[in-house]
């Protein structure tokens, strides 16, 4: 903490990797907006779910364009949108798509789609369903509407 609280970053980062604890060196490079560096930490230390978790934290903070150049420069735009669906962080998810990979738009909306539909909120799971351009008139998966008592259908397939 000497080395960080004098302006050693490099330094500092050398004695928390000694000393086993990559996540306070990240969180050092973090507070100082040195976000490529504590990316490069988490990529290379904490394993695909860590980088996931603070590309998102680095999206949330530089917002989505600016934080996908160095997500793109690191590699780490596909475990972000991993940590962001998983987390179900839809808007989050949507954000750093559209600015670092939008053909993974699709794959975010089914991923949305699949989680709606297990929360049972079929129509709204349709509609990501049909943005994500799985449905087809061929494949029908037919539903209940718990809240309506109609017959429903999706044009869908779990592919």
């Amino acid at each position: 903490q000497l080395h960080e609280s004098e302006g050693s970053t490099k330094l500092a980062e050398q004695h928390y990797l000694l000393a086993g604890d990559w996540s306070a060196a990240a969180s050092m490079y973090r507070s100082r907006h040195l976000w490529e560096e504590a990316l490069r930490l988490a990529m290379r230390h904490g394993g695909e779910s860590a980088a996931g978790e603070l590309g998102c934290a680095c999206a949330s903070d530089l917002g989505a364009q600016t934080a996908s150049r160095h997500l793109n420069r690191l590699g780490m735009v596909a475990a972000t949108l991993k940590y962001a669906t998983t987390a179900e962080m839809w808007e989050e998810a949507f954000a750093i798509a559209k600015a670092a990979k939008p053909e993974a738009i699709p794959d975010v909306h089914l991923a949305n789609g699949l989680a709606l539909e297990d929360a049972g909120r079929f129509a709204e799971a349709e509609a990501h369903f049909l943005s994500a351009g799985r449905c087809t008139q061929k494949k029908k998966t037919f539903y209940v509407s718990p809240e309506m008592w109609q017959p429903r259908f999706c044009h869908m397939s779990r592919v």
